[in-house]
């Protein structure tokens, strides 16, 4: 996503709620359309740990006060929760428009209304041993 953000000059950041190796605070880059927003993005990602250090809805929630009015909202996520889709319904309510990449295998267990799911979990399966993963 970020580099269909960047090839196209949007402005765009990235937030999660995986806990950087640096520190014990989550990964934030803030929304910029440089030419080096990009790498920043992808150092940030190359930084993630294994562990989380709030969950999806509340780290939602924090940042959501930040985004600029009628903002694209990309989620990541193999597992969708009822506080997940609450906190969707509100950004959906308040004029955002959200997109759910969902990672986790098959469909999602429940319905995130107004919001797009694509089911990318399965994506990987189909590569061959010899095929490049990271897409240009």
């Amino acid at each position: 996503m970020a580099s269909y953000a960047a090839q196209r000059g949007y402005s765009f950041g990235l937030v999660s709620n995986a806990v950087t190796t640096y520190s014990a605070k989550y990964i934030s880059v803030p929304l910029g359309a440089s030419p080096s927003q990009i790498t920043i993005v992808l150092e940030a990602l190359a930084m993630a740990g294994p562990y989380a250090v709030t969950s999806l809805p509340n780290l939602l929630k924090d940042e959501r006060k930040s985004l600029p009015p009628g903002s694209t909202v990309v989620l990541v996520t193999s597992i969708v929760t009822n506080s997940l889709a609450q906190e969707v319904r509100e950004m959906k309510g308040q004029g955002y428009q959200v997109l759910v990449l969902y990672a986790g295998d098959g469909r999602p267990s429940m319905e995130l209304p107004g919001a797009q799911i694509y089911v990318v979990g399965d994506v990987l399966d189909v590569l061959e041993d010899d095929e490049p993963v990271l897409a240009s």
